[in-house]
């Protein structure tokens, strides 16, 4: 859920609220009255707030302590030359401002996409607060500056020979103030352009660790499904060897079954022979002798087609194993070009953060 905001109008009232009870204000007061928001946002805005108040007691000081007909002539252009220069220094903070609330909607949204990143934009945005103080401070000494025109007008009660004198050097001071108000600006629009430029690359790595990642997530993920996969498949094969074990097992007893039929038969046709010999004398063993060698090779027959079946079944098992192993070794090498995948990636996002890093550590953006 996004965090409420905190406006500089709510900041100023408390503000004026603690100081109407007797308390100084700061942001800690500030952000116990408010209840959330963020401490850096609620300092910036009391700074603008005891700015704005050290101004307006300047202006009331220096306009009671000037005489009504120094002050009538004086008063105007002091006004003009004060009103030009605040607009034209609130027209750049204000552009400022909107930039720096453009960039804290962005940052937040960021924010709720990845709390990493985040964490780095805020580091960002306190660099860019900073700066936003610099040049707050800046206009303060121009203001400063311009206070010390204002409190030069004392002066010119006591010293209306010189007025001429010291009016010509006061535009002078206000047309070197007018320069540095332009090179200030002239600044700002670059460190703009610079913070622009940044805020690209800022965008651009966001994006390419952004698709590190997924890909990343993807190679993790086919890695687990080959890994799953090779061991299915480690699985199988050893049911397959121990097929392929009883299958070893019952040929070789089908091989000893037929070695013992044989044996039998050949016992067998031995005693039909001997009852063929004595035929005329035991007609019925003859009989007897040969029903037995009809069954032994009835049986070996059986026992023959069996073995073929076995032999056949182990070879076609055989045959699947080293399918299988086959298999499994090409899976193991997929598996090791996964994890190469897998740590090139790794590499690769840990750059892409040092670079982000590396980026959030150098000029803030204003």
């Amino acid at each position: 859920m996004a965090r409420k905001l905190v406006n500089r109008e709510d900041v100023h009232a408390i503000a004026d609220a603690l100081l109407a009870e007797g308390v100084t204000p700061s942001s800690t007061r500030i952000y116990q009255r408010l209840g959330h928001g963020s401490l850096s946002t609620i300092t910036r805005y009391l700074r603008t707030w005891e700015f704005q108040r050290s101004s307006d007691e300047r202006l009331d000081a220096a306009s009671n302590s000037v005489p009504s007909s120094i002050y009538s002539a004086s008063s105007r252009l002091a006004t003009k030359l004060w009103e030009t220069a605040k607009e034209e220094a609130d027209n750049a903070l204000a552009e400022q401002r909107r930039v720096l609330d453009e960039r804290e909607a962005s940052w937040r949204q960021e924010v709720e996409s990845a709390q990493a990143i985040a964490d780095q934009a805020n580091e960002a945005r306190a660099t860019a607060e900073q700066e936003a103080l610099e040049a707050r401070r800046e206009l303060e000494k121009i203001r400063q500056d311009f206070g010390e025109l204002m409190e030069g007008y004392d002066s010119l009660a006591a010293e209306r020979g010189r007025l001429r004198d010291k009016t010509e050097a006061q535009g002078e001071k206000i047309a070197k103030l007018r320069n540095t108000l332009t090179e200030s600006e002239k600044q700002s629009q670059e460190r703009l352009w610079q913070n622009n430029q940044q805020a690209k690359e800022l965008k651009a790595l966001t994006a390419r660790s952004e698709q590190l990642d997924r890909q990343l997530r993807d190679a993790l993920s086919n890695l687990a499904k080959v890994s799953q996969h090779r061991d299915d498949l480690q699985q199988h094969a050893d049911d397959l060897s121990h097929r392929l074990m009883v299958s070893q097992d019952r040929c070789d007893q089908l091989e000893k079954d037929v070695r013992e039929t044989k044996l039998s038969l050949a016992e067998a046709r031995q005693s039909a022979r001997t009852a063929e010999e004595s035929a005329s004398s035991n007609a019925v063993a003859l009989q007897d002798a040969q029903r037995a060698v009809s069954r032994l090779e009835a049986t070996l027959a059986l026992r023959d087609e069996a073995l073929q079946e076995c032999r056949a079944e182990k070879e076609e098992q055989a045959v699947r194993l080293r399918d299988t192993e086959h298999s499994a070794s090409e899976l193991n090498g997929r598996l090791l070009a996964q994890q190469d995948q897998v740590r090139q990636l790794y590499r690769e996002l840990g750059n892409c953060q040092r670079q982000l890093g590396l980026q959030d550590g150098g000029e803030g953006i204003d």
